[in-house]
């Protein structure tokens, strides 16, 4: 027994050392296996479900931007993107460290989509389309916009109908080469052919460019004619829409990062301007192991995740959202540019910029690559500014270390009727802002200045900062001016003016407590806090309007509500089928559909194609959950009413509309108001989600005011107050009717007694 076990150990430990030299001898992956990885996708895309189906151990992020997964997959939140080979190969020739992975994963065909209701329209484009491919026009119109080496896409004068017939055309334009933006136009290969096949029908073409996932649903409810966007007939798809032949064979791809190489320069360390990490404080965490909130897309972002990789980075779209983090104690640190910093610190007395800069670094203007002519013109003024002072004065408008005011400046405008539309991202004070409803700031001051030297006026699109350079590349603004630093990526991409202005990369952290700082007291605080929220560039007036808003949906809907409550008790009361199984039926669903979910299907789907305010959507959407509720309360309190009295009121003679209003009525009101009250008031605070329908309410107000002021305390206080006001002036109210109709709380006068 002994020997075999022996045996059976010797053959066990041979097993493990043999398994040893096996994984030692294998290479170790230096990328995750795709089943293991962090996967981007458009959302509802073929691409999404094979992943999903296929790797369900991956994790997938849904993107209704193919250009959000790609920046989520730079700043290393991804493994991989899923998309089409041509969206691939456009990505992958302006961003030089991605690379297109491995073979196609779905071998898959794009073709046009018509709705089942139209076989006729159907038809024709299938004819069309079936002449293209014979004649080589399908091939010309591919050879135009496929450029695997990256060269430039051949833009072709198109035809255009002269008639009155329109083809309304459904498409997602964030999908180039095959849609996209371009010169305030949309291009691509599908943007072509659709236009060529809508001139051989006699159309003119009217895009409407939505979500890919919203495709199908415009073009089943009629919003669209036919859909044309990169879309594959899957078999899903086919069951609620008709396609055409496939016109292009556009397999699912795998993007990835590329693996560092030697050609790959690694950051230039020597080159900046070391941060002394070692604390001042022993309280306060080493950078290196610290939770640390950046912009996304910023070069803060980038240096921390290189030289920091222990640090847990926060990614904020807004920084006064990384701010308040900090300021809520979830950070320790947030990096930023030096004036953004600043205004921070001015502002909030609890905050210091710490230590040097970490990153010495410019900013400049960005052109497109395709637009050398304006690059050369607005170097050109930005070199005699330099020269002549003018720019040193715009620095000095703007830049006040001490805290000073900001001098602004009345600019003239060009009177001409040429227009330069400036990329920004208008949450950077004191570069560029909001003020008093307008775009200001240094480098707003300065693109104006350089725009009236060209003749020209600025029209600013205000946007994310990780979206301006995909809206420059894609035609959706000449120039973009927004604390911008010139790197060597972005460069790949865009082209720069020489840098106008230093704007260093710092730290902001807490500020440790010290003697010599006192902390402001609570009612300081609240005094500051105030003023910046209310009086502060009359932002009262917003608060009011909010309020207003939200005044009008609660007041109407309580009123057309009441009146619907009582259509809705007598139907559901009604011992007819026809108008009892409905009443039934609608009050099942109100009750079981989430306000929220309500209002968007009224919104978005049953007065989709109506050109409405959405006020009067809130209003009907609530009043008919308040009917439902109304219309609850009503029976239950005329349940209650004892039988008998009405018997003995209709053998007195009484009509049923007598006994009604006289005896029924009375007694079922007075049970129901208490009900009826908190209604109103669960009403009035349930308005706080109709942002989402595009009202700004009152809280939708505060949102804007907390984005402008940093502070998250005041605003939130202040509308919770509001709030309470208002529900409270409706239980007041609503508590005198109640006595009023109660007999029992009533006080009573006898005529005819006087008190002595």
């Amino acid at each position: 027994m002994q020997k075999r076990r022996g045996v059976t150990l010797f053959l066990s430990i041979l097993f493990v050392f043999l398994l040893q030299i096996c994984i030692e001898a294998s290479p170790a992956p230096t990328r995750p296996p795709v089943e293991n990885s962090k996967i981007g996708a458009m959302t509802g895309s073929t691409g999404e479900k094979f992943i999903s189906t296929q790797y369900p151990q991956s994790k997938i992020s849904s993107f209704d931007s193919i250009a959000d997964a790609m920046m989520a997959l730079q700043s290393n939140k991804l493994d991989y993107v899923i998309t089409t080979l041509t969206t691939a190969v456009n990505y992958v020739n302006n961003n030089k460290d991605l690379t297109i992975f491995k073979d196609g994963l779905l071998n898959e065909g794009v073709a046009i989509a018509v709705a089942k209701e139209n076989p006729e329209m159907l038809q024709q484009i299938q004819d069309v389309l079936t002449k293209y491919k014979q004649d080589g026009t399908l091939d010309q119109v591919i050879s135009h916009w496929i450029k695997k080496d990256g060269s430039p896409y051949d833009i072709e004068e198109l035809p255009k109908a002269t008639g009155d017939k329109i083809l309304t055309v459904a498409i997602a334009a964030n999908r180039e080469p095959m849609c996209f933006v371009k010169d305030n136009q949309y291009e691509g290969l599908d943007c072509e052919l659709i236009e060529r096949i809508a001139y051989e029908l006699g159309m003119q073409v009217k895009y409407t460019d939505m979500q890919f996932s919203a495709l199908i649903p415009a073009l089943q409810s009629g919003k669209a004619d036919v859909i044309i966007s990169n879309m594959t007939p899957t078999e899903e798809r086919k069951k609620n829409v008709n396609f055409t032949e496939e016109y292009f064979q556009n397999p699912q791809v795998l993007v990835a990062k590329k693996e560092a190489t030697p050609e790959v320069a690694p950051v230039d360390t020597a080159a900046t301007t070391q941060v002394d990490t070692a604390p001042s404080n022993e309280s306060r965490p080493p950078v290196e192991n610290s939770k640390i909130g950046a912009m996304t897309g910023s070069t803060g972002e980038k240096f921390v995740s290189a030289q920091y990789p222990q640090a847990k980075i926060s990614s904020f779209d807004a920084i006064a959202d990384a701010m308040m983090a900090l300021q809520s104690n979830k950070l320790d640190y947030v990096i930023t540019t030096l004036t953004t910093a600043v205004n921070f610190v001015n502002n909030n007395k609890d905050l210091t910029i710490f230590k040097d800069g970490l990153l010495n670094e410019g900013v400049a203007i960005a052109v497109a690559k395709e637009n050398p002519a304006l690059l050369q013109q607005i170097q050109d003024v930005l070199t005699k500014y330099k020269q002549d002072g003018t720019l040193d004065k715009v620095i000095s408008h703007w830049i006040k270390k001490d805290g000073s005011p900001y001098e602004i400046e009345e600019l003239p405008k060009a009177t001409g009727d040429k227009i330069l539309t400036v990329a920004i991202a208008a949450n950077r004070e004191s570069m560029c802002f909001v003020k008093d409803n307008q775009y200001k700031g240094l480098d707003c001051e300065l693109i104006e200045r350089i725009a009236y030297e060209l003749g020209m006026q600025v029209k600013y699109t205000d946007m994310q900062f990780s979206a301006l350079i995909p809206a420059l590349q894609s035609g959706k603004a000449d120039v973009i001016i927004s604390n911008m630093t010139p790197t060597e990526e972005r460069k790949k991409n865009v082209n720069f003016t020489e840098e106008y202005f230093q704007n260093p990369q710092v730290l902001v952290a807490k500020k440790e407590a010290t003697p010599e700082v006192a902390a402001p007291t609570f009612l300081q605080k609240l005094g500051d806090d105030f003023n910046q929220t209310f009086i502060t560039e009359a932002r009262y007036v917003l608060i009011w309007s909010g309020t207003k808003a939200t005044l009008i949906i609660t007041l109407l809907s309580a009123v057309f509500g009441t009146l619907l409550g009582f259509v809705m008790s007598v139907m559901l009361r009604s011992k007819s089928a026809l108008a009892n199984v409905p009443a039934r039926i609608l009050s099942q669903l109100l009750q079981g559909t989430p306000m929220l979910v309500i209002l968007m299907i009224l919104y978005y789907i049953i007065f989709g194609g109506i050109s409405i305010d959405p006020i009067a959507v809130a209003i009907v959407g609530f009043s008919l959950t308040f009917a439902n509720a109304v219309g609850g309360m009503l029976n239950t309190g005329i349940d209650a009413v004892e039988k008998g009295q009405i018997e003995a009121a209709l053998a007195t003679g009484f009509s049923r509309f007598e006994v009604y209003w006289k005896i029924t009525f009375p007694q079922a009101a007075r049970m129901m108001l208490p009900m009826y009250r908190g209604e109103i008031i669960s009403m009035l605070k349930m308005t706080s989600i109709v942002g989402y329908i595009a009202i700004q309410d009152l809280t939708k107000m505060s949102d804007i005011i907390r984005s402008r002021t940093y502070q998250a305390f005041f605003p939130l206080i202040a509308t919770a107050v509001i709030y309470f006001i208002m529900a409270y002036v409706v239980r007041l109210a609503l508590s005198s009717i109640e006595v009023r109709i109660d007999p029992k709380r009533r006080k009573r006068m006898v005529k005819g007694v006087v008190e002595r």
